[in-house]
């Protein structure tokens, strides 16, 4: 959708600057005025800076020969984004829409140009293949992942269980907010595994709850703009509870950040911890990786237990089978449900995808030239040259809700991920949790989190729809006024 012919505008602005370039030199002779001078040369500056930051990217995908969106200027393609017309996953997905079957387009993120890929082969080429050409935020513990191997998730499964038991139990048989009970939760259970910290979910103000919801919660453009502008330190805050945690060396069942401290001292892991890696990593390194793992482990797991929640809530039907399945594991497992017994559950696994494949965590991977990279067409010819430090996006919810890949895409069907059905999936199609080395740090941990909770919340309740609920469900738009919350309704069961 064109809002405004940027390129009219960018002509425009530049036959007025040059014409003013000229005129500025010819009045600085004429006059001789000192003062007139300088102030003419402050206005010329102004303009040329302000060409250059605002106006001049807008027309790089035209030099490149790139198909592109027409932007608006200062706000790139975001302005029904701002103007609180759409989510940005909901605007990204209508760019992606745009040129039928183009393998990449060209958009810009408020003044930054962005490569989009549409293309599959261009999404595993550049996320997984090519990897050594893009910079990647992933740390040296990624590396590690048997720390969050089967071993390790077996071993602080009955930890996790009786943290989602206790939460069961102190819900009101009514009505909760799913954004204000779902990022309290997520939070106590993965900062008991990864710091030993507990209580987060019964005490209102703990001030690891309000740093981690802030982080999660507040999107404005304003926090933004500050983070951006190192006025606020949101991380310290974390940094300071971990390295806390470190002097005190907690031991608690199951604590990562025990079997990280060990790595620090040069041990090898147990093999019951799942790792039996050699990798020092100093205290600095181990600060990074539990407050990397916390961030991106509580945003992961709330998101998709809030959309979890309410399509269950909505989609009655789907709700009743996995109340089936879990009546049917209960009474094979005594009432006490073991790893093994989650784990076999094939329909609660199947609503857990189909959940993030509506409601993927991340609606857009990003990714950072780090040397130059060609992007070539399927015939081989050079379709776009990246200079390093240019911005790739893969758009994650509009692929997984493209009907290429999906049918009837915004349909809630856990079927999709049936025994039968889930290898008909077009690789790359589907990438909740990432691709490549910018994948999701622990999804089996996210995983088994979500399943826990959901196992004992749904052995009480039964999900509905109340007036507050949501409908129909939406992305949130960071630059709204005012946040909607997501409510559903507890009915005890019999």
């Amino acid at each position: 959708m064109n809002y405004l012919p940027s390129k009219t505008i960018t002509v425009f602005v530049d036959t007025v600057t040059e014409i003013f370039f000229y005129l500025e030199i010819v009045v600085i002779f004429i006059t001789h005025n000192l003062l007139e001078m300088w102030f003419t040369l402050f206005v010329g500056s102004l303009i040329f800076l302000l060409y250059q930051l605002w106006l001049k990217p807008l027309r790089h995908w035209e030099k490149q020969n790139v198909q592109y969106v027409e932007p608006w200027p200062l706000f790139g393609n975001l302005f029904p984004v701002i103007m609180g017309k759409q989510s940005t996953a909901e605007r990204l997905q209508e760019l992606y829409n745009s040129f039928g079957d183009e393998r990449c387009i060209g958009i810009h993120l408020f003044t930054r140009p962005q490569l989009m890929l549409k293309s599959l082969s261009l999404v595993q080429l550049i996320g997984a293949k090519d990897v050594s050409y893009f910079e990647s935020n992933a740390h040296k513990w990624q590396d590690l992942g048997g720390i969050f191997g089967v071993s390790s998730m077996r071993s602080m499964f009955r930890s996790v269980s009786d943290h989602a038991s206790n939460f069961v139990r102190q819900l009101p048989a009514e009505e909760i907010d799913c954004q204000d009970v779902f990022p309290r939760l997520a939070t106590d259970l993965l900062a008991s595994v990864t710091l030993g910290v507990v209580n987060v979910l019964v005490d209102e103000t703990n001030e690891l709850f309000a740093a981690t919801r802030n982080l999660l919660t507040d999107c404005s453009i304003f926090t933004n703009l500050k983070e951006l502008l190192r006025l606020e330190p949101r991380l310290d805050f974390l940094g300071d509870v971990i390295k806390k945690q470190i002097s005190e060396r907690e031991s608690v069942a199951a604590n990562m950040l025990e079997m990280l401290l060990q790595l620090r001292d040069g041990k090898e892991l147990e093999p019951h911890k799942g790792c039996n890696c050699m990798v020092v990593l100093s205290d600095e390194e181990i600060v990074n990786c539990a407050k990397a793992l916390l961030l991106e482990g509580i945003q992961t797991t709330s998101s998709l237990m809030c959309a979890i929640s309410c399509e269950l809530a909505i989609n009655t039907n789907e709700q009743q089978k996995l109340l089936r399945e879990i009546d049917d594991t209960l009474q094979g497992c005594n009432g006490a449900i073991t790893y093994d017994k989650l784990v076999d559950m094939k329909y609660l696994d199947m609503v857990v995808s189909e959940s993030l494949r509506k409601w993927p965590p991340k609606d857009t991977l990003k990714k950072i030239c780090g040397s130059d990279y060609t992007v070539r067409t399927e015939e081989g010819d050079i379709a776009v040259v990246l200079e390093k430090g240019s911005s790739v996006i893969i758009p994650v919810y509009a692929i997984h809700r493209d009907p290429k890949y999906f049918s009837c895409p915004g349909k809630f069907d856990p079927e999709r991920f049936s025994d039968e059905n889930k290898c008909n999936i077009v690789p790359f199609s589907y990438m909740p949790f990432g691709v490549g080395r910018e994948s999701c740090i622990a999804p089996r941990l996210a995983l088994l989190v979500t399943k826990i909770v959901f196992f004992h919340l749904l052995s009480q309740f039964e999900l509905r729809v109340v007036d507050k609920t949501t409908m129909p469900m939406m992305y949130m738009n960071p630059f709204s006024k005012s946040r909607e919350h997501c409510h559903i309704g507890l009915k005890k069961r019999k």
